[in-house]
């Protein structure tokens, strides 16, 4: 009889010790995996629905800029500007900015605020032309887009959103 009850008491002993285990682990490892989710890289397309493509020169203008902002954030940054094909009405441009932090409230003078699709937006419409900026963001991403309307800006501030959102670190 003592024999059973000292297999009993090991087994015990060992499922509470691979219990322990699993514990640690997740203690330990979650929040790290959930800091490098929060905290991973961004990279933005190289090109975006309806013929846009990324502006190599802006890229390098731009470089120590995203450089500092990655530093100073400590969190995975990206901007770019894409441009449409050239057409008699001039080129498209549309600016996109990335980060793995949550968003911020959108405010400033002079804008009309609205919720298109899955984005929070603000345009703005003078003498110079229209400008709209739309905003999509959770917990850990950030997607800012600016554009000349804000059915273009939502537009395409989802499709980024969704294709950084599904990439696995």
């Amino acid at each position: 009889m003592a024999q059973k009850e000292k297999g009993v008491v090991e087994n015990g002993l060992i499922i509470g010790i691979v219990v322990l285990a699993i514990v640690v682990i997740f203690a330990v490892g979650l929040p790290r995996w959930h800091k490098h989710a929060v905290n991973g890289s961004v990279s933005l397309p190289a090109t975006l629905s309806g013929g846009f493509t990324r502006n190599a020169q802006a890229d390098q203008q731009i470089a120590a800029s995203v450089s500092s902002a990655k530093r100073t954030l400590g969190a995975g940054t990206d901007m770019a500007l894409y441009l449409g094909a050239p057409s008699s009405q001039g080129q498209q441009e549309i600016i996109v900015e990335a980060t793995r932090l949550p968003g911020q409230a959108l405010l400033e003078a002079g804008m009309t605020y609205d919720r298109v699709g899955n984005s929070n937006c603000a345009s703005e419409t003078s003498s110079q032309g229209a400008e709209a900026i739309c905003i999509r963001t959770n917990n850990d991403l950030t997607v800012q887009v600016t554009a000349a309307d804000t059915t273009t800006a939502s537009k395409y501030a989802d499709e980024v959103y969704d294709d950084i959102d599904h990439k696995v670190f």
